[in-house]
């Protein structure tokens, strides 16, 4: 099975991957270099490694899968030596916690390339720039498995289904929930579906859930399997940092010292109610409405509606500040007036509800948003932190 790559995936070329290659993992996976630049450690990039356990590989052929869907699919065409490994999986060390990458280790050979797994059948040479062969994850699950596994969940679910009076529901339901109940992001087990037999396979929680997703083997120098990986397509150019911390760096780049402390204390007026001492800082145009704030993220504008600050938000549209929303604060589409109508309507709901843990908006700050809505549409005036 074919699928196009996501339009996120990185365009840049992994450095070591073959010019003749026919298909190149680099332009798949910016997250490869986690493997081939050792330079950086793993904490140097916000990630941890949580180990699984071992799998044992009786034949050297392995399997990637949805274990739950998909038992018995066929293993790689291209083998390891028979022996057990061990299994874990990579993760952002805070923000981006869900496994980022399932990884089996075969040696601790330096990695110099990669190539896409492929199973019987399958021909990289046939696909288009943006195919690749993957997993099918249907469960949120995803796992490594050894070639017998399929066919030892089967006996163990006949045999459970055969017995008198059997309430069997699913491997999912009866088996499989029981260690991965699904409320953590650093669930996992190795399961073994028939004690005394080799049917084996080490899973996790399958990156964004259902998906598809490819699997890479890494390769060392005389070109045998240092590694395999499934990536789950979390994170990208190997970087567990959360988007707030990278946009967090950006704007604190751009920043001249005495920029980040006006941001800092122009903020601690904001929250501490000092309104009049906020729009001192404005008004000397040493921040902007629409500037990043350092210590929460989002823009001054989104703060002073969240902490419902009206005089706050009066001096910020005496500033020209305009109801569209800043580049900081896109992710909440539609305009700053929608987002205070929604915090509103929300309050009111959960009072409804008997709940008191919203506030609505007060009529001060809602009036404000009124002439915010009503304003034209004209540049605002940068801060000094943008020239």
């Amino acid at each position: 099975m074919k699928y196009a790559a996501a339009a996120s995936a990185a365009l840049s070329i992994l450095a070591g991957c073959e010019d003749k290659q026919l298909f190149n993992p680099g332009k798949l996976s910016s997250n490869l270099a986690i493997f081939t630049d050792t330079s950086v450690s793993l904490a140097d990039r916000k990630l941890v490694e949580i180990r699984i356990g071992d799998l044992t590989l009786p034949d050297g052929k392995l399997v990637a899968f949805d274990p739950l869907v998909q038992p018995e699919r066929k293993p790689f065409e291209r083998t390891v030596a028979p022996g057990t490994y061990p299994v874990s999986f990579i993760r952002g060390a805070v923000e981006y916690s869900r496994p980022a990458m399932l990884v089996i280790r075969f040696s601790n050979a330096k990695v110099e390339r990669f190539e896409l797994a492929t199973v019987e059948g399958q021909d990289v040479g046939s696909l288009k720039d943006d195919e690749f062969y993957g997993i099918g994850v249907d469960a949120g699950i995803a796992g490594f498995g050894n070639a017998t596994y399929g066919a030892a969940q089967a006996k163990f679910e006949k045999a459970e289904q055969g017995k008198p009076g059997s309430r069997y529901s699913t491997y999912y339901d009866d088996v499989i929930s029981r260690a991965m109940p699904g409320v953590g992001s650093d669930e996992f087990v190795v399961d073994h579906p028939l004690s005394g037999e080799d049917g084996a396979a080490a899973m996790t929680q399958a990156g964004w859930g259902d998906g598809y997703y490819p699997t890479f083997w890494g390769l060392d120098g005389n070109g045998k399997p240092a590694l395999a990986l499934i990536e789950f397509f979390v994170i990208t150019d190997g970087d567990g940092h959360s988007d707030l911390e990278k946009e967090k760096a950006a704007a604190l780049a751009g920043m001249s010292a005495q920029q980040q402390a006006d941001n800092k204390f122009a903020y601690e007026a904001l929250k501490a109610g000092d309104e009049t001492g906020f729009a001192a800082y404005l008004r000397d145009r040493r921040i902007g409405p629409k500037d990043y704030v350092l210590e929460s993220g989002g823009s001054f504008m989104l703060e002073a509606i969240r902490l419902d600050r009206p005089i706050a938000l009066r001096a910020m549209l005496d500033a020209d500040a305009t109801n569209e929303l800043g580049p900081h604060d896109a992710f909440l589409g539609g305009s700053y007036s929608e987002f205070a109508k929604a915090l509103t309507e929300n309050a009111e709901k959960a009072k409804a509800e008997g709940k008191d843990t919203l506030a609505p908006r007060s009529p001060e700050l809602m009036a404000v948003i009124a002439e915010l809505e009503s304003a034209p549409t004209v540049p605002i005036k940068p801060s000094k932190s943008l020239r």
